[in-house]
């Protein structure tokens, strides 16, 4: 059915993200626990290895850094609309 296609793009997206994070947050903490010298922002050093790990993924890497990406787009379109707390004004919304 339908639905189930739509629920495994929502469940897909979700995982690709989850991916993501996990390797970003992973890169901030071999950089703080090996002390690995870096150029530019940790950030974007973070961001790079996350991005790195998620398409190293087999098959399906390249689908699921387009999700990243698209998380990213909607993200910063989010922040543009409601600012930085818009997770909390969109609760107290409905």
């Amino acid at each position: 059915a339908a639905s189930d296609v739509y629920k495994r793009q929502i469940v897909f997206y979700a995982e690709s993200v989850i991916y993501f994070i996990f390797y970003h947050e992973l890169g901030h903490a071999l950089i703080d626990v090996y002390v690995l010298p870096f150029t530019g922002l940790e950030e974007n050093v973070a961001d790079q290895f996350g991005a790195l790990m998620t398409i190293y993924n087999g098959d399906i890497g390249q689908d699921m850094i387009y999700e990243v990406g698209t998380w990213f787009l909607v993200n910063d379109w989010m922040m543009e609309k409601y600012g930085g707390y818009y997770e909390i004004q969109l609760l107290y919304a409905s």
